[in-house]
């Protein structure tokens, strides 16, 4: 399964080969930072998720649930690596696809890290994740949802994120993106939507060898969430959602460790 074209993956560096998932509403330059750190030696791919960023429309049949991410992710992964080894690095809604292809397909040696994400069939939805989920306010808010609005309300939400970086991220917001993005959120939030996969989830670490890593400062999700998952978990003291943007030399760091000599927290 081949990304539909060459906008919507970064492919670069050599060695040891490093997977990215995206969260929202970012797209693949989310990774730029963490690639800069990793690819002198590693080999970095990061894709735009199934209608996100430059990917275009999603693909047919695929339905946003967690079969669909899943199959779509073993389909790429079998079509752009065969058998190679790699470390899945994911964050947010990224996270959710890294979780579900884990738990069907199982491979306790598979290397995952994630953050900030929610897994749990009980989460309350708050906030504009609840406008997002909206059939009525969603389209009303992505419509008036311009460059300098974004920036200005992003920026003042979160701080520790640069102006590149969220520019960067208000140009992945294409037309197909918002749609896709609006779609996503409203069958996430819907009830049973983790149903299918909720007793893989639970016991997730031990079907991959699993680090989370979580900033302490997240205003989207209580940091408590990351106690959820089971394996290894990393807290960063002052630092929020967007540890990608925030932090990336901590993933960097955790990509080149042994995972076993890890520490939980």
């Amino acid at each position: 399964m081949t990304l539909k074209n060459s906008e919507s993956v970064i492919d670069t560096g050599s060695g040891p080969i490093v997977v990215m998932l995206h969260g929202v509403p970012d797209h693949k330059d989310e990774w730029r930072d963490l690639i800069g750190l990793l690819s002198p030696d590693h080999r970095c791919i990061a894709l735009d998720l199934p209608g996100m960023g430059h990917f275009g429309p999603v693909p047919d049949g695929y339905d946003y649930s967690t079969r669909a991410q899943a199959d779509w992710f073993e389909g790429w992964r079998k079509d752009a690596l065969g058998d190679q080894q790699f470390t899945l690095v994911s964050h947010d809604i990224g996270a959710i696809m890294a979780a579900c292809w884990a738990a069907l397909y199982p491979n306790p040696a598979q290397r995952v890290i994630e953050s900030h994400t929610v897994l749990s069939a009980d989460h309350e939805w708050v906030g504009i994740t609840k406008i997002w989920a909206s059939p009525v306010l969603g389209p009303l808010f992505m419509a008036t949802l311009i460059g300098p609005a974004f920036r200005f309300a992003f920026g003042k939400d979160f701080p520790s994120v640069r102006d590149d970086q969220i520019r960067s991220m208000y140009a992945g917001l294409t037309r197909s993106a918002r749609r896709s993005l609006l779609a996503f959120y409203r069958k996430l939030t819907k009830p049973g939507f983790f149903d299918g996969v909720s007793d893989d989830l639970v016991r997730l670490s031990e079907r991959c060898d699993l680090t989370t890593v979580w900033g302490q400062d997240d205003i989207l999700i209580d940091p408590t969430e990351a106690d959820r998952f089971g394996g290894r978990v990393i807290r960063l003291e002052g630092c929020g959602h967007w540890v990608p943007l925030e932090r990336p030399e901590v993933l960097a760091d955790l990509v080149r460790q042994d995972p076993a000599r890890l520490v939980a927290e």
